[in-house]
């Protein structure tokens, strides 16, 4: 008897706060803690919103949160699923944006399925 497949619900969509407080993020290293790693990306999307842009520890700009306020978020942040769980690779300064408006704001998420955790 062979063993049944696992399947996974994806969401295409998830609010802030469960990208924000509910997964691992590939970010953190950099940074040191995962406060310290929200905390800047804050500080750079009051940057560019202010006109001011400051670089990353990767090299990229934050995001203009009246942009997102307006126009909404465009590209879908990324998520790996690993054996350890999901992890928030790609898309945290939209993801700090759109906590800044407001918690439940909805997300745009592609996910990955990968198998090995890093």
């Amino acid at each position: 008897m062979s063993a049944s497949p696992q399947f996974l619900q994806l969401d295409m969509w998830k609010p802030a706060s469960e990208l924000y407080h509910d997964m691992r993020h590939g970010d953190v290293s950099s940074y040191g803690t995962t406060g310290r790693m929200w905390k800047a990306k804050k500080e750079e999307n009051d940057a560019m919103t202010a006109g001011t842009p400051l670089k990353d520890s990767m090299g990229e700009v934050g995001i203009d949160i009246e942009d997102v306020r307006k126009n909404g978020i465009k590209t879908p942040v990324d998520v790996h699923h690993y054996s350890a769980g999901p992890m928030l690779v790609d898309g945290h300064h939209r993801v700090s944006a759109a906590i800044d408006i407001h918690p439940d704001y909805m997300v745009p998420v592609s996910h990955e399925l990968t198998r090995p955790t890093p």
